[in-house]
């Protein structure tokens, strides 16, 4: 499920996908530290989730999954624009200080992502915790005993 949130007192629109909305909503609010509001939400895939996020690729946030709420979006979602409101104006959420995570980017193509994904839901777990253990179980069995520091 493709999913579109936002801050009850405006703001940027996250775009993701999610299997569980509300663990989903959940996790999101305690990361950013604020109540979010679900806008809309539509079928699709990480696929889908990608091709709607290069579709608003100009009014992309940085490196984020936030968007401005520009009307062409809003549209998009079937949701009217806020009288006054100034996309140009909105910057990202910030990640609260309560945790300050460290994203890691793994390259690989398509088909590679794909597969992690499927290797993931089979082991019904997500693609971070496959790497987590994946990378444990390998570096244990090269003689490197430490163990992984908390994420």
């Amino acid at each position: 499920m493709i999913y579109f949130l936002q801050s009850p007192d405006g703001g940027p629109v996250k775009i993701g996908h999610t299997g569980d909305l509300a663990v989903r909503q959940q996790q999101l609010q305690a990361h950013y530290g604020r109540p979010l509001a679900i806008l809309a939400t539509m079928p699709g895939d990480r696929e889908t989730e990608l091709e709607i996020h290069e579709r608003f690729a100009p009014h992309r946030l940085g490196r984020t999954e936030q968007f401005r709420p520009v009307a062409e979006i809003m549209a998009f979602i079937g949701r009217p624009l806020l009288v006054g409101a100034d996309p140009d104006a909105v910057e990202p959420m910030e990640v609260s200080s309560i945790r300050q995570p460290t994203a890691i980017t793994v390259r690989g193509s398509k088909e590679w992502r794909a597969w992690l994904e499927r290797g993931a839901d089979h082991c019904r777990t997500d693609t971070s915790k496959l790497l987590d253990i994946s990378a444990a179980h390998y570096l244990k069995s090269q003689g490197f005993d430490e163990p992984p520091p908390k994420r």
